[in-house]
């Protein structure tokens, strides 16, 4: 069997080289070429089912109602309806990926990438929750609890109080489905069985949502087409964020205590659909422009 010689020791020329070892790269790093191409094509297959949606058929109106209807009479034979009710009215699936943030922010492999990446999701929710109240703002579309008749999950009073409550602002886009979009394309950078995850969770909110006549599915697919695009270009054009991310990341050296308080805070924020944000809106503009 030959041996290899290291031919730049010209002292030792039968000096036996060990074999290279081999390159391993980083495991855990996030993927943020998959996730931005994965994104683009979510991105198409979004914008596709919106214009299905909203194409009106030949003596049948649009699918849109029909999606609705049928989701909702599914929904109501279900077993559990009422605990999926109470689940997703006090958002418990935000709550979940909240919690799935803050695992990414505290992962050992790639740390940096990681809480990189964990702040690139939050800048992300961050434009695309401000960009999707402003539509709901000046697009007038009622939700479907007010224009059909569906079936109710619960009692009649609890139905009455969410009606209530839906009298003031526009359904388009569902910013519920935009952030579970960010979380999706976040989750599938860092790798597929942790997007497969959150793509269920998002999946699963988003459609009973609809059944419960907050949003038409156009609304839904609306917001996935927000969130995705607006996802795909925030991890795509990353540079541009380099000096908010290292001013954030000196602040956590800094003073460790009270920004874990503000994320703290803001993950808050985020799974309780922000409320703080909310009432400091229509308290400095005196207008219901964040609901």
């Amino acid at each position: 069997m030959a041996h290899r010689f290291d031919v730049t020791d010209v002292f030792s020329p039968h000096y036996r080289v060990a074999p290279p070892v081999p390159h391993v790269p980083a495991r855990g790093r996030p993927d943020v070429a998959v996730a931005v191409r994965g994104g683009a094509i979510a991105c198409a297959a979004s914008a596709l089912v919106l214009a299905l949606l909203i194409v009106p058929l030949p003596h049948r109106g649009s699918l849109d109602t029909g999606v609705l209807l049928a989701l909702n009479r599914f929904a109501a034979r279900i077993p559990l309806h009422n605990l999926q009710w109470q689940l997703n009215d006090n958002e418990i699936p935000q709550l979940l990926l909240a919690a799935g943030a803050m695992m990414l922010w505290n992962r050992r492999a790639d740390r940096k990438w990681s809480r990189d990446l964990t702040l690139l999701a939050l800048s992300a929710c961050v434009i695309t929750y401000v960009v999707s109240r402003v539509v709901q703002h000046f697009v007038d579309r009622p939700r479907p609890l007010l224009e059909v008749q569906l079936i109710p999950f619960v009692n009649a009073g609890v139905v009455d109080e969410v009606r209530a409550s839906f009298t003031h602002f526009g359904s388009l886009p569902s910013d519920h489905a935009a952030l579970y979009a960010i979380a999706a394309v976040v989750a599938f950078a860092v790798s597929r069985p942790a997007g497969f995850v959150v793509l269920a969770i998002g999946i699963w909110g988003a459609l009973f949502r609809v059944a419960a006549g907050f949003h038409w599915p156009s609304d839904i697919a609306a917001g996935a087409l927000l969130g995705t695009a607006v996802a795909v270009l925030v991890l795509r054009f990353a540079d541009a964020f380099r000096p908010l991310l290292l001013h954030v990341h000196r602040a956590f050296r800094r003073e460790p205590a009270l920004m874990s308080a503000l994320g703290f805070i803001a993950l808050a924020e985020f799974g309780a659909s922000f409320p703080i944000a909310k009432t400091l809106f229509r308290g400095l503009f005196h207008a219901r422009l964040f609901h």
